[in-house]
């Protein structure tokens, strides 16, 4: 009957530690899954033109379920250019796992047309490499500068010797619909620019 019991006691005592081991175990995993984090930035569109502000929201979750994470208090947002150069820096305050900025697209500011990248983080996300730093591809546009400008521009300045060039007698007229774009049965206003020859 001492042998039984103890038996038992032992066969409980096993499977005990068998469970004690297997949580501390999946406890370590989990603290480890559960703390890296992953950034989003949500814009209204990919394309701006000089002048105009761009607002972002910004959204701090957790990278295995995408729920809002409340790890980082501050969220560093870059403008960076065609050539790796970084443009403009925003610090941005998160509370929650939610923040929100603006970049002003100005040319006092270095801003030109061109492509840029919009890249996020924050000093956590360092510790697990570029794959969770976020990036997007974005594109300024100047609405002054036309395409007929640009191959005046770079007619003048490929030749050296001063040449009258042939204008020719047309019209071009450019159309900017408010918001960037047009949907059809909605009512919009819509910017237009004409352009003759002689600019």
């Amino acid at each position: 009957m001492i042998k039984d019991f103890s038996q038992r006691f032992k066969t409980k005592f096993f499977y005990f530690l068998l469970f004690l081991i297997s949580f501390f175990v999946q406890a370590q995993e989990t603290k480890s899954l559960l703390e890296v984090e992953k950034i989003y930035l949500h814009t209204d569109r990919s394309t701006y033109f000089m002048g105009e502000d761009l607002w972002y929201k910004a959204y701090d979750v957790r990278a295995f379920n995408n729920i809002l994470f409340d790890q980082s208090t501050i969220l560093y947002v870059e403008l960076i250019s065609s050539n790796s150069d970084i443009i403009l820096r925003n610090k941005t305050k998160l509370e929650m796992g939610l923040g929100n900025g603006d970049f002003q697209l100005q040319d006092s500011l270095e801003v030109k047309p061109g492509k840029y990248q919009l890249r996020a983080y924050t000093n956590w996300d360092r510790n697990f490499g570029d794959a969770f730093v976020f990036k997007k591809e974005i594109e300024i546009i100047d609405v002054f500068e036309t395409d007929s400008s640009k191959e005046i521009k770079s007619d003048l300045s490929s030749k050296s010797s001063a040449k009258i060039i042939e204008k020719q007698n047309t019209l071009k007229v450019d159309f900017f619909p408010e918001g960037g774009s047009l949907l059809e049965n909605v009512a919009s206003v819509i910017c237009f620019k004409a352009v003759d020859s002689s600019g």
